[in-house]
């Protein structure tokens, strides 16, 4: 469905891509993810993540800053870590994160060793990847029915609506 058309007082999970097509401005994507996040914000509709998908969101960041400031390939990114831990010291991406957490009025839950367990279960069941099946796992304990990505993978999941910019 489109995630244009997610009612008022919704509430939804938030995929990372969501944020990652926001921030780009991605030239297809990125508007409706904006106002997506745009409507969290004023609180039209309720924004639900968990600290797997921060965690997901701050490691492509942190990824992709590298590569551009390094001029390097994604592929080459941790090997220059590695070999320079400083690159890590000064990156947009932690206040990129910061800003998300404070400012989006998002509700950010935590996963605990139920939902790990959950999720092994979703990954042999949906055959989800192992982050996947984490948020599907805390949207079940959540009972949140609506998610907010463009990752195919959720298309066969059931009880769950897909929303997509």
């Amino acid at each position: 469905m489109d995630l244009r058309n997610l009612p008022a007082d919704s509430e939804v999970f938030i995929d990372t891509n969501i944020f990652l097509y926001a921030i780009s401005d991605h030239p297809r994507y990125g508007a409706a993810c904006n106002e997506l996040l745009e409507r969290v914000k004023t609180e039209e509709i309720k924004g639900r993540i968990s600290v797997i998908v921060l965690n997901e969101l701050l490691h492509k960041l942190m990824l992709g800053e590298i590569a551009e400031k390094e001029n390097i390939k994604l592929s080459q990114v941790i090997r220059s870590i590695r070999n320079n831990r400083e690159i890590l010291k000064d990156l947009k991406a932690y206040g990129i994160i910061g800003d998300i957490e404070t400012n989006y009025n998002l509700s950010i839950t935590s996963v605990n060793q139920d939902d790990f367990d959950e999720a092994r279960k979703l990954m042999k069941k949906e055959f989800l990847l192992s982050n996947d099946a984490l948020h599907l796992a805390v949207m079940k304990r959540e009972e949140i029915v609506n998610l907010a990505t463009r990752d195919s993978d959720f298309a066969a999941v059931e009880d769950i609506e897909i929303w997509e910019p």
